[in-house]
């Protein structure tokens, strides 16, 4: 049989027999406060060591500063995957369908199937929204691009007072500048 950490061997050097909690509480009788402090040790050891083994339903809250353990046997829909820390009140689903099985955040109200749903639906809002961020970083540089090749094509011009540009697109030679109101011929007479 393996020894565990919360084994506590006889000190007599030929014994190799484990001594028992009643055995340990025998040997503590005239200092309850050190057995007491022993059995809380011991127990918190054990489930140290449950928690530590892939195969066992003991857990640790998965929140980050958070120690409580418990017991986590899984149930059928998102309620039997549910846990609210009653040490920290963090939220968590246990064995998240939107997470690949493992623990995500708590989604109350929604099956891991449509909280997965959801998370793609972020995601594809995301991407579009990083393309548009892109496209329009951009357009500075096509409208600077476009005004070049229409200022050399002679379809457009800087107003003579506020620079803005100006697109003839047919009409008379007399030209209105909607920004600083100015009024100029466009042949320049």
């Amino acid at each position: 049989m393996q020894s565990k950490s919360t084994d506590v061997h006889c000190p007599h050097d030929k014994c190799h027999s484990t001594l028992n909690l009643m055995d340990i509480r025998f040997i503590l009788r005239d200092r309850p406060w050190e057995f007491e402090e022993y059995a809380n040790l011991a127990a918190m050891s054990r489930l140290e060591e449950e928690a530590a083994d892939e195969g066992s339903d003991t857990r640790r809250c998965p929140a980050e500063r958070c120690n409580y353990m418990f017991v986590f046997v899984p149930g059928a829909g998102t309620e039997g995957r549910l846990f609210t820390c009653p040490q920290c009140t963090a939220s968590f689903c246990l064995q998240c369908g939107a997470n690949d099985q493992k623990v995500g955040p708590a989604h109350p109200g929604k099956s891991c199937f449509d909280r997965k749903e959801q998370l793609q639906q972020e995601a594809e809002e995301r991407r579009k929204f990083e393309a548009w961020q892109k496209e329009n970083s951009e357009a500075d540089a096509k409208f600077n691009e476009l005004m070049e090749k229409e200022g050399k094509a002679g379809r457009t011009l800087p107003c003579p007072n506020c620079k803005a540009p100006i697109t003839k697109n047919g009409g008379c030679h007399h030209m209105h500048c909607s920004k600083c109101k100015t009024n100029f011929n466009w042949s320049g007479k």
